[in-house]
Parts: structure tokens; sequence; C-alpha cells
């Protein structure tokens, strides 16, 4: 009798356990990832040595912009300035037109993450080609970015 009471008791302590460990991780998976956090990139597209890629939100130059420095391997890390159509929306797979505002180097837009897929070259800025009122094929389909032939 004595150690049907101890096995019933055990029974019972594991049953416990066990719906308490089935419902914490129930409540884990309840909970919604938090998304990545995205830096708003400035406005500020002057012209520069070693200034920005310019991205609007909307095509002709419209909308929210964004001015990104540097190489980018997703532009998921940015979104668009607070002003305008498309305000705080990500840069990546949104940019409707570009301009290169920078005088030194040639920006280069690609299609997917790590500098990967189609290219879309920009001039120097203040050169015939620094700019793009619909980024052709990349058209709201961009990801990353890159710099050539700086001087």
């Amino acid at each position: 009798m004595r150690t049907e009471s101890r096995l019933l008791h055990r029974l019972a302590t594991a049953s416990r356990a066990g719906f308490a460990v089935a419902l914490l991780g129930a409540a884990l998976v309840a909970l919604p990832a938090s998304p990545a956090s995205a830096t708003t990139a400035s406005s500020n597209c002057t012209p520069a040595a070693y200034g920005p890629m310019c991205y609007y939100y909307k095509s002709y130059y419209g909308g929210a912009r964004a001015a990104i420095n540097g190489w980018v391997n997703d532009l998921y890390a940015y979104e668009f300035s607070n002003t305008g159509t498309g305000a705080y929306q990500d840069v990546a797979n949104n940019a409707g037109s570009g301009v290169n505002a920078d005088t030194r180097c040639v920006a280069r837009i690609w299609e997917h993450v790590a500098q990967t897929g189609r290219v879309k070259d920009l001039n120097y800025n203040g050169y015939i080609g620094d700019r793009d009122s619909t980024l052709d094929e990349l058209n709201n389909n961009n990801r990353s970015q890159s710099w050539r032939d700086c001087f």
C-alpha cells in the first residue's frame, strides 16, 4: 500500500511539472517576435565627396527620402525619413527613384543582399547618369548598395 501511495504521489508531481512546462512552452510560442530595429536614414542629400546615395520612395524623386552612405549589405537596416509618402517604410525593395549625391564615387544599387543580382550604376554626382527617375528594373527591387571607381 505504501509503495502504491508513493507511486501515485510521483505520478501526480510529474503530471503537474509536465503541465507547467507545457504551459510555459505555449506562452513562449504565443509571444510575438519583436521586429529588428531599422535606422531612420538622414534626408540630407547634399552632394559631397563621399556623399550618400539618395533613395526616394516614389518615382520621379517624390515622397520620403533616405540618404545612405557606405557599403550596405542589406537595405532593410534603413527606413525612409519622417517626411512625405513612405515615411518610416523600409528602404529595401521600396525605392522608386534615386540620385547619387557622391561627387567622388559611382553608386551601385543591387537587386539582392550582399551586392548580388542585377545592378544599376549611377554616375558621379554632377555628371550625366547620376540619377534615375524610376531605377529601371530595380524600381522597388533594391536590396544593397556599393561604390566603384572612387577617386
